[in-house]
């Protein structure tokens, strides 16, 4: 090989290289002098190609007309462009209000005010996101709205309870179409204007309890225009259930309503205190009373502190009432010095004093005269005994000294200012007892058996007196498992059933202004507070309270409205439930 042909060899090699090398090889002065190779290594980076950026062309003969009060539609010819048109957008007085896809032309503004002008644009965007200019503004105005609303449909109307445990009734109904923009709806109680809404539905709490409340309900638009009324829908309220105080744990309850129907509670307790600072526990045992003003207040009658914690003494059978001079008596046995003690409760005062001491006494009931004097008939030292202070002094009787055990005595004093008691009288648990009563009307006490019961049996009477001389002791018959109404009328007993689907054993009974009577009691098997009332003609019974484990503790009264009260422990809590308005 010559010379030349070498040299031209080892240049092309040369020039070869160099190109390799720059195609490798990208140096780079920076300002560090920093080096880097380039990431399309082997190869020579591609040139990007710029997006096209063509826009399309304005839409064209863009058209607005009225379709109603409140729609206008859109209509104009589509747009052309050197790639693809992807959408048009509307804009309605200069603001953007929402899109299309590219093969629609028209649109449908909606949500409009009637008998308003209104003005419109559309821009087309291609794939690249350019913007045409706009089309024509294209103006029109709603239409007269003229036309009511559709009448709300399907209402409805149940009691409910909300969350806090207010009692309401809830109206439910079917939604209105209109031509213009549906405003809302306007809710009627029993013919009487209640609210505005916008939603469907609505829970009235300004109710009383035991009332019927019927509702109707109408749409209107924005126009004005205003549906007819739908049909009624009623439904009735319950009972106002509230806590007077937590954690409470009553052991024993009374209550009775004074002239201006205004409750008033008695209760026990008998609770395990600990004091950190001691390190200690006490045995605390009170005698609270509570009175409803605005709220309830509390005031604390007796107590018994002790660090000795199986000491039994404490308080029961506290009972409250009320006379026709709106005087207060207060009567509860004090285990702890062994009386049975007895506070009046004057024109802003109280007294106290002892209708019986010095003996054992293990169950005891309070009664007011017309003339404002206790009665108590009471237990004690196993007799079946009787006290009043209508002489100005306490005096005591013996009423039957009962051969086996008496418990849950309850008195009653009729008009003539008679006195009347029933108790159980417990033969033994494998005899059996007897359901008792005893009056002193002759001037003497007799006693009288009203219904022996089975071996088991342990039932705790009430007794309350009616206005035409008849007497009614209410106790559970657990030989049938029914609820029973015993009535004295002219020396003969008759017998009603008041509940005999219950298991329950003692109850509160109360007569109204009527004759009425009105009983409490405690569904043992489910733990629900039980009322059963016979205004109506015939006994009728209603579940109170199912939300809480009811105990066995509950008292009734009825104020001169004829509303109802009770007070009862629900859980650990002592508790309320009314049919008293609270507005």
């Amino acid at each position: 090989m010559s010379l030349p042909a070498i040299k031209q060899k080892s240049l092309r090699i040369v020039g070869l290289i160099a190109v390799f090398l720059i195609g490798v090889l990208t140096i780079i002065s920076t300002g560090g002098g920093d080096l880097y190779i380039s990431p399309c290594f082997p190869f020579p980076c591609p040139t990007e190609t710029p997006l096209e950026s063509v826009p399309p062309t304005a839409p064209g003969q863009l058209v607005a007309l009225p379709e109603s009060p409140s729609i206008i539609s859109l209509t104009w010819q589509e747009s052309t462009d050197n790639d693809l048109v992807v959408r048009y957008e509307i804009y309605r007085d200069e603001v953007y209000i929402g899109l299309v896809a590219a093969d629609t032309t028209a649109y449908a503004s909606t949500g409009l005010a009637a008998e308003t002008r209104y003005c419109y644009k559309v821009i087309a965007v291609d794939r690249a996101g350019n913007e045409s200019l706009p089309s024509n503004e294209a103006c029109a105005t709603t239409l007269t709205d003229t036309e009511p609303p559709s009448v709300p449909l399907h209402i409805s109307a149940t009691y409910i309870e909300i969350d806090d445990g207010t009692p309401a009734i809830n109206a439910v109904w079917s939604s209105s179409t209109d031509d213009g923009i549906l405003a809302g709806y306007k809710l009627y109680r029993d013919s009487a204007y209640l609210v505005t809404l916008e939603a469907t539905h609505y829970a009235d709490s300004m109710i009383n309890p035991l009332t019927e409340y019927c509702y109707a309900v109408l749409a209107y638009d924005n126009s004005g225009n205003e549906s007819a009324l739908s049909d009624y829908a009623c439904a009735v309220s319950s009972w106002l259930l509230s806590i007077v105080r937590k954690d409470a744990a009553p052991e024993a309850l009374s209550i009775d309503a004074d002239a201006g129907n205004g409750p008033h509670v008695l209760f026990t307790q008998d609770k395990l205190v600990y004091n950190p600072e001691d390190e200690m526990y006490t045995r605390n045992k009170y005698l609270k009373y509570y009175r409803k003003y605005s709220g309830w207040v509390e005031i604390e009658i007796d107590s018994f502190i002790t660090d000795e914690l199986s000491n039994n003494g404490k308080f029961t059978s506290p009972n409250i009432r009320f006379d026709s001079n709106n005087h207060g008596h207060v009567g509860y046995i004090d285990h702890t010095s062994r009386e049975l003690k007895y506070l009046f409760m004057g024109d802003g005062y109280w007294t106290r004093s002892t209708a019986a001491d010095n003996e054992q006494i293990t169950g005891s009931s309070l009664a007011a005269d017309a003339d404002g004097h206790a009665h108590f008939g009471y237990i004690g030292s196993g007799e079946v005994k009787y006290a009043t202070n209508r002489s100005g002094e306490w005096e005591t009787a013996i009423v039957e000294d009962t051969e086996n055990t008496a418990k849950h005595p309850s008195i009653a004093i009729d008009q003539d200012n008679v006195a009347h008691i029933a108790y159980f009288e417990d033969y033994n648990s494998s005899t059996g007892g007897a359901i008792k009563y005893a009056t002193n009307e002759a001037g003497s006490w007799a006693t009288t058996v009203v219904e022996e019961l089975e071996a088991g049996a342990d039932s705790d009477p009430s007794i309350v007196a009616d206005s035409g001389g008849g007497v009614h002791i209410i106790y559970f018959d657990a030989d049938d498992n029914r609820l029973v109404q015993a009535t004295r009328t002219n020396g003969a007993w008759s017998k009603l059933t008041v509940n005999d689907s219950v298991i329950t054993s003692s109850n509160s009974v109360y007569i109204d202004a009527s004759n009425k009577l009105h009983i409490s009691y405690t569904d043992y098997e489910n733990h629900i507070l039980m009322y059963s009332d016979n205004t109506s003609g015939q006994w009728e019974a209603y579940t109170i309270d199912a939300r809480s484990y009811v105990h066995n503790y509950n008292s009734i009264a009825i104020d001169s409205d004829g509303d109802v009260h009770l007070v009862y422990r629900g859980d650990e809590d002592l508790r309320y439930a009314t049919t008293k308005p609270t507005n």
